[in-house]
């Protein structure tokens, strides 16, 4: 991945996590699902963290329970996005293939056995696919709960002119 790629991907993940929120908001029994909390929190840590690991930011974890209600998710997760496209915008190539020292990196030796070193290029695929995943797991809890889960393919985001976010 080059800077530009990762920058559009950015761009791309924050359009669909706002199509996302936005679905989120018009079903009423979300605003009370605990396991859309906790996927949502779950999916905007792991950005946090990675983003942190990115800037030598201190590690910080803040728990579910921090957020009362999908409001206040929504409040802490969306400043994550000016931050992370300065500092994609700030890169320089060569800083894509540096390899991360990750905080966590000794629970998954724990889990694991080992770690080996990963660049900030793979681990920006792994923010993005996490993303993905999870935001998949939302469209069919979106679903269930008897709302419409939006199309957020990256092809629909690149085909509609590669549109801002809207919130």
């Amino acid at each position: 991945m080059d800077g530009r790629e990762f920058r559009s991907l950015l761009t791309h993940m924050e359009w669909a996590d706002a199509h996302t929120w936005r679905a989120v908001r018009a079903v009423p029994a979300a605003q009370t699902d605990e396991r859309l909390r906790w996927l949502l929190h779950h999916l905007h840590l792991v950005q946090s963290v990675y983003l942190q690991a990115w800037r030598g930011d201190p590690f910080v974890v803040t728990e579910l329970a921090s957020y009362p209600d999908l409001p206040a998710i929504e409040a802490w997760a969306r400043p994550f996005y000016p931050k992370a496209v300065a500092f994609a915008e700030s890169l320089d190539e060569a800083r894509l293939g540096t390899v991360i020292d990750y905080p966590w990196a000794n629970l998954i030796v724990e889990q694991f056995g080992s770690v080996v070193p990963s660049t900030l290029s793979e681990s920006a695929w792994q923010v993005l696919s996490h993303t993905t995943y999870h935001r998949g797991q939302v469209a069919t809890r979106i679903r269930e709960l008897g709302g419409q889960p939006p199309l957020v393919d990256f092809l629909v985001w690149v085909w509609g002119g590669r549109p801002a976010p809207e919130w």
